[in-house]
């Protein structure tokens, strides 16, 4: 099922976000350490087709249960988190997986915390990348947040059940004040 990636594994050069790039914790245990409570705000979740990068998941161009959110520590947003769920082919249609189950019930809580407190989930490799203006999630936080310059992001690919998750954080500015 799983083809090649393009993204990066470590080391490389990733300036002063390369510490929140390698940190193999929970992003959301790691910003509670920093900055006390995390806030999330669903920007969405829906069934959408697959970001051209994370078509590697899967032999056909298919639809995953997608989510996007904001993670934020006193108010400032820090992480723009998008998450895709690929269903075991068994379950494409009714999407009736262990990680189906997951994503519908976790609604405005962090999906790190879920993903880290059960020990049957499997966590690949961290990889990061430094995303150009055309990349899909460089355009949506230009969008939401005007900012420019340097959008340095990192994902992993959980393995729940028969399913995967590809779990990406970009990294917004006001995280290195953290």
């Amino acid at each position: 099922m799983l083809r090649v990636n393009p993204w990066l594994r470590f080391p490389f050069a990733a300036g002063p976000y390369r510490s929140w790039l390698q940190d193999r914790q929970s992003l959301t245990q790691r910003l509670q350490e920093r900055g006390g409570k995390v806030g999330v705000r669903v920007l969405f979740q829906c069934r959408c087709p697959l970001l051209t990068d994370e078509q590697f998941l899967a032999p056909a161009k298919i639809w995953g249960l997608t989510r996007e959110v904001v993670l934020s520590v006193a108010g400032q947003d820090v992480v723009y988190a998008h998450s895709v769920l690929i269903p075991h082919p068994a379950h494409m249609g009714a999407f009736g997986s262990d990680g189906w189950r997951l994503m519908k019930t976790i609604y405005a809580r962090p999906l790190g915390a879920a993903l880290f407190s059960d020990p049957k989930i499997k966590r690949y490799a961290l990889q990061a990348k430094k995303l150009g203006r055309g990349h899909a999630l460089y355009r949506r936080t230009q969008r939401l947040w005007g900012v420019t310059g340097e959008r340095w992001a990192r994902r992993s690919l959980f393995r729940v059940g028969q399913s995967w998750i590809l779990v990406t954080e970009v990294f917004l500015p006001k995280i290195l004040a953290l």
